[in-house]
């Protein structure tokens, strides 16, 4: 077996340590600066901050939604349980106009443990289904009468 010395392209040198040929760096040039700061300025005025609904800024807090910092999904399931919550709570005010708002409770959905949410989520649904056998009666009774 032979060695034989690659070839190397027009302007490049041979790297002897590594057997590969090295371009010469580019020379850099400078480029129009005042043009480009502008647009970012423009940029930085136009972004928005996201409202805060869900309180994610309570959340992040060790110790306070989970036992640990929460990751991007648990906050992502977080924000499904609290939607959840709310549209539970939306089907339940339909039957029943006396129930009162999920922000107006001891613990909102927004200010709960994980834990809490998942159980709040059950008990919301078990009061649900009661809602609705009570309605279901009630029409049944109300259909009774009036034959």
């Amino acid at each position: 077996m032979s060695y034989s010395k690659p070839k190397c392209e027009k302007g490049s040198k041979l790297m002897r340590t590594r057997c590969e040929c090295k371009k010469p760096a580019k020379k850099k040039t400078k480029k129009k600066t005042k043009k480009k700061t502008a647009k970012k300025k423009m940029k930085r005025k136009t972004t928005k901050k996201k409202k805060d609904v869900y309180q994610e800024h309570w959340a992040l807090v060790r110790g306070q939604y989970s036992l640990n910092v929460p990751t991007t999904n648990q906050l992502k399931v977080r924000r499904k349980r609290i939607d959840e919550v709310y549209k539970l709570y939306d089907k339940i005010k339909k039957l029943d106009k006396k129930v009162p708002a999920p922000k107006t409770w001891r613990y909102p959905p927004e200010y709960c443990h994980n834990k809490q949410l998942q159980d709040g989520i059950k008990d919301l649904k078990k009061d649900l289904k009661k809602k609705e056998n009570e309605a279901k009666e009630a029409k049944e009774i109300a259909q009774r009468n009036v034959v």
